[in-house]
C-alpha cells in the first residue's frame, strides 16, 4: 500500500491506516505498509496452528477445530486408532512381519540364525528355497538354547511321505540330537522348496512344536513330505541352525514373525 493522504483531505475510498490484528504484526498510517504473520494461523481460519514439523510428523485433529502432530512411529509399526485418535502400534494379530533372511552359499552343511527369536512373536514362519548337493539328502533343523542342546537328545519327530514311485510311508524317532525336517533331495542335485513354522521358541514354559511341508521334483522322483517335530526342553532359545546330513546347501531362507494375539 503506497498511497497516503492527510486525514483532512481524505476522500471516499481512501485508507488512512492499517492496524495489525490478532496473529499479525506491522501496519502503519503512511508510506508502504507491511504486515507480518506473528503466530501460526489457527485451524478455524484455515491454518494448522502449528509452527514446526519434524520429518515424519502427521497432522491430525486432536479435538474439534484443533490440530496436533503425531510423530513418526518405529520400524514395522502400523498406523492405528486408540481412544479415538491416530497412533502407532505393533502390527495386529495375524500379520506377518519380515524378520531376517539368510543365503547359504553352497560351501556349508549348516546355516545359523542367531537372535532371530524374541518375546515379540509366538510363532515364526520359514520359507526355504534351497538346492542340496547330496543324494537323498536329509535336511534337518536344530534349535539352540544358548547352544547347550546342540548334541542333546531333546527332539522327537514323525513324518508321512507320499512318493510317485512308492506307497505312502511314515517315519519317526525320539530322543534325537536334532529335529528332522524331511528326507529331501534325490539321486541328482535338486532344488527343494519347503516351509515350516516354529511355535513359541522364546517361551521357557512351553514345549516347542515345529511343523513342515515340502516337495521336490527331479528326473527320479516326485515327493511330498509332512513332518512334525517337538523340542522337548521347556527352555527358551533365540536362534537355530538349519543343517544337512552331509550335503552342502545353496539358496535362500526367509523368516517371518506372526504377531501375538
Amino acid at each position: 500500500m503506497t498511497r497516503s493522504r492527510d486525514n483532512a483531505t481524505n476522500v471516499a475510498g481512501d485508507i488512512s491506516g492499517v492496524t495489525a490484528g490478532t496473529g499479525l504484526s506491522g501496519g502503519g498510517t503512511d508510506g508502504a505498509v507491511t504486515l507480518n504473520l506473528s503466530t501460526p494461523v489457527a485451524a478455524t481460519n484455515g491454518g494448522t496452528g502449528l509452527s514446526t514439523f519434524t520429518t515424519g510428523d502427521i497432522p491430525y485433529a486432536s479435538a474439534s477445530n484443533t490440530l496436533a502432530k503425531l510423530a513418526i512411529g518405529s520400524t514395522n509399526q502400523v498406523l492405528t486408532v486408540a481412544s479415538g485418535i491416530p497412533s502407532w502400534a505393533a502390527a495386529s494379530s495375524g500379520a506377518l512381519t519380515y524378520i531376517t533372511s539368510g543365503s547359504p552359499n553352497g560351501t556349508l552343511t549348516s546355516h545359523s540364525f542367531n537372535n532371530c527369536f524374541s518375546s515379540t512373536y509366538q510363532n515364526y514362519l520359514f520359507i526355504c528355497n534351497l538346492t542340496t548337493s547330496l543324494s537323498e539328502d536329509q535336511l534337518n533343523y536344530r534349535m539352540r538354547s544358548s547352544g547347550s542342546d546342540a548334541t542333546g537328545g531333546d527332539y522327537d519327530y514323525q513324518s508321512i511321505t507320499a512318493r510317485a514311485s512308492t506307497t505312502l510311508s511314515g517315519y519317526g524317532a525320539n530322543n534325537q540330537s536334532s529335529g528332522r525336517l524331511g528326507n529331501l533331495g534325490g539321486s541328482n542335485t535338486v532344488q527343494t522348496q519347503f516351509i515350516f513354522y516354529v511355535n513359541r521358541p522364546f517361551d521357557a514354559a512351553a514345549t516347542t512344536v515345529v511343523s513342515q511341508m515340502s516337495w521336490y521334483n527331479n528326473t527320479d522322483d516326485i515327493r511330498w513330505t509332512a513332518y512334525g517335530a517337538v523340542h522337548t526342553l521347556t527352555t527358551s532359545y533365540d536362534g537355530f541352525s538349519l543343517i544337512t546330513s552331509g550335503g552342502n546347501m545353496t539358496g535362500t531362507i526367509r523368516i517371518y514373525g506372526l504377531a501375538n494375539s
